[in-house]
């Protein structure tokens, strides 16, 4: 699989960066443009297209650039790396424990 493209929710956007693959979003509600953007920002692949504004020509432009570009390829697993190494839960329980549970 050379990108993923989806919807652009926080799970599966978790999900698509957690790939190691480059990824765009298709955004139609709620949080979902925020967190396409954020691929964008992290440089792990292209700008998020709205749904409404999706064609065959930017869709085919999109995936030319997710699949060919070196710099989101290296960046996506670069960040895959990353969120595989850290132990999001335990990290998250820690800091509730620490601040909330024993004050």
């Amino acid at each position: 699989m050379a990108a993923v493209i989806h919807h652009g929710g926080a799970g599966k956007t978790a999900a698509a960066l957690r790939s190691g693959r480059p990824s765009m979003a298709v955004p139609f509600f709620g949080d979902q443009p925020f967190w396409g953007g954020r691929i964008a920002i992290l440089g792990v692949g292209v700008r998020a297209v709205p749904r409404l504004q999706l064609s065959i020509d930017t869709l085919s432009e999109s995936i030319n650039a997710l699949a060919n570009d070196q710099g989101f390829k290296a960046n996506a697993k670069q960040l895959a790396s990353q969120i595989t190494s850290e132990n999001g839960t335990q990290n998250a329980v820690q800091i509730i424990q620490s601040h909330y549970l024993y004050q």
